[in-house]
């Protein structure tokens, strides 16, 4: 058995096959840590745990917040290129999860694999190690911060705000459904802000309704954000949603509905390899879904460089669940 360390947070006790796998994995000489609700205490767990060694393993149980603690963490500790991350789709939208694994839902299929391929250690016919990208979001206010990792999207304006007010009732009755419904009962508020953003192939300063940085192409429990952005390429892609009328806004969230958020005529895309936002100061924003405050951001793409569990592209297939 590698050096493996498990994360999951006290309300996952009761995901299927979870206990028993935990029981496997203590045996085997496995470190498990509860997270805590606060991602500032779980941040600071982590901290302590990897300056004591670097797992070969990182098991997380959750969702894209949860992806988003490891990463940085491991980045922190310099970890990055030991630790391979096995994502066990526990979250609300699991949203970086679902691109790894569209066949996988939050069903205890993903903990099978990731107890098989660590029976095994190694790529299999189902499972192999893939590497991807990571941004590196520098943020302001009042002066830069250390670079935060995201791994799926960075967004800015009301679509994060809106993220980040859904009640935690609602996400925990409907899943990534939660997001969409919250958002459509609350378009009518939906304000413009000013933004200027500046990229290689992208010049926009105006009032925009939303800025998208995207990594990969979906977030907000399953809505495409960029549908040409991948996990692997080397760079990340950005939409900028420009001020319009409410009945257009509806239309382009139509678009982002059926897949092609783009097409819509009046909305921007470009791809880059280095990006700077400025916005008002204060302005929410969401990072892999853990809200921030900010007024500027400079975003640089570190390409393959977080290690994650996935299905072997060749291989077969898990089935859907149809439970």
């Amino acid at each position: 058995m590698p050096r493996l360390l498990v994360l999951a947070r006290p309300d996952h006790h009761e995901f299927p096959g979870l206990r028993d796998a935990l029981g496997a994995w203590v045996l085997a000489g496995a470190t498990i840590s509860a997270l805590p609700p606060s991602g500032e205490d779980a941040s600071e767990r982590l901290r302590r745990i990897l300056a004591k060694a670097c797992p070969d393993v990182v098991v997380a149980v959750g969702g894209d917040g949860t992806v988003h603690l490891v990463a940085n963490a491991l980045r922190a500790a310099d970890c990055l290129e030991r630790a391979v991350v096995a994502v066990v789709p526990a979250g609300t939208g699991n949203d970086l999860a679902s691109q790894l694994d569209p066949a996988v839902p939050m069903r205890p299929r993903a903990l099978a694999r990731v107890t098989a391929w660590l029976a095994g250690r190694g790529p299999g016919p189902t499972c192999t190690v893939r590497s991807i990208d990571l941004m590196e979001v520098t943020v302001d206010p009042p002066a830069p911060s250390s670079p935060i990792a995201v791994a799926n999207v960075l967004s800015i304006g009301p679509s994060a705000a809106l993220t980040a007010s859904t009640p935690r009732g609602l996400k925990e009755g409907l899943g990534g459904l939660a997001y969409l419904l919250h958002g459509l009962a609350n378009l009518s508020e939906v304000q413009p802000f000013a933004c200027e953003v500046r990229a290689a192939g992208l010049r926009f300063e105006g009032p925009a309704l939303g800025v998208f940085v995207a990594n990969g192409s979906r977030a907000g429990g399953g809505m495409t954000i960029a549908s040409d952005a991948a996990l692997d390429t080397g760079c990340a892609r950005v939409v900028v949603v420009p001020d319009m009328p409410l009945p257009e806004l509806a239309r382009a969230l139509g678009h982002g509905l059926g897949g092609a958020p783009e097409e819509h005529p009046r909305i921007l895309a470009a791809d880059f390899d280095a990006l700077r936002i400025l916005v008002p100061d204060g302005t929410t924003a969401s990072l892999d879904g853990e809200a921030h405050a900010l007024t500027a951001a400079q975003v640089t793409v570190r390409p393959g460089c977080l290690r994650l569990l996935a299905p072997a592209p060749d291989g077969p297939r898990t089935p859907p669940d149809p439970h």
